[in-house]
């Protein structure tokens, strides 16, 4: 009996070491890519405020001119627009690559539209629709980047689920609300791809329990289940609904302790 033991303690010993190990990996590679980035995003940033200086230009002068053009000057803010996101784009990058060591006070809203300019083009190319809801301005205490993370793994999985039905409408909602009973804030993550099967739905939270066989790691949902509930004291749970899954993240809007 006490040799049965002891094989199970070093067996679980052995999987905890597994994990560590390669959330070490996954760290150490957003420190790469977060340095990287950082290179290109200080190279990009000279041709970018170029590019804002000449279409400033253009616009001067084609505003000055005697008869100025609704068409080329319609045509300058879509270059100043783009200029803009990309720039936008890069910050945002930077943002959620850089480690937090300190909680800071942000809204849905802020949280959405970082999330939204780093999932959108890959919803964008599988063409699935995203909505999001928002209910209210209340602010919370949180870890911004790393809710943002917990976000993408949740369409990371949203994602091929859709694309894995074939289904050509695929949407995505997410719903931010206040819960003021409970003085806590909620996200409902949802989606049309089918489900989760129901011989892993009560497990999909474990490390190495995954939707997609040998493709998968099934590390993303961990980790998220270990960030929501560690560093945000509170829970995440997911469900099937008519024609998908939705996942539920809350948390309290103060919690203030040091991680």
């Amino acid at each position: 009996m006490k040799k049965l033991q002891k094989i199970a303690i070093k067996s679980e010993a052995e999987k905890r070491y597994k994990i560590l190990e390669e959330t070490l990996i996954i760290q150490a590679r957003s420190a790469v890519v977060g340095e990287m980035l950082g290179i290109i995003a200080h190279q990009w940033r000279q041709p970018l405020s170029v590019m804002a200086m000449v279409t400033n230009k253009m616009n001067l002068q084609e505003l000055s001119s005697p008869a100025p053009s609704q068409e080329m000057l319609s045509d300058i803010a879509v270059l100043e627009r783009n200029i803009s996101y990309l720039s936008n784009t890069i910050e945002d990058f930077k943002n959620f690559l850089k480690p937090e060591m300190e909680k800071e006070w942000s809204t849905d809203s802020k949280i959405c539209e970082q999330f939204h300019t780093l999932a959108y083009p890959i919803l964008k190319f599988h063409n699935i629709e995203q909505e999001i809801r928002l209910h209210d301005t209340t602010e919370f205490f949180i870890y911004g980047s790393e809710l943002i993370q917990v976000l993408l793994s949740l369409v990371a999985n949203a994602k091929d689920a859709i694309c894995e039905q074939q289904n050509e409408n695929g949407k995505i909602i997410i719903l931010c609300e206040h819960l003021p009973d409970k003085e806590e804030y909620r996200f409902s993550f949802s989606d049309n791809g089918g489900g989760i099967p129901t011989n892993i739905l009560e497990t999909i939270f474990e490390p190495y329990i995954s939707t997609k066989g040998a493709e998968g790691t099934g590390l993303g949902l961990y980790m998220a289940k270990i960030i929501i509930e560690e560093h945000f004291k509170g829970t995440i749970k997911a469900e099937n609904i008519d024609d998908g899954a939705c996942f539920t993240i809350q948390f309290p809007l103060t919690c203030k302790e040091k991680v």
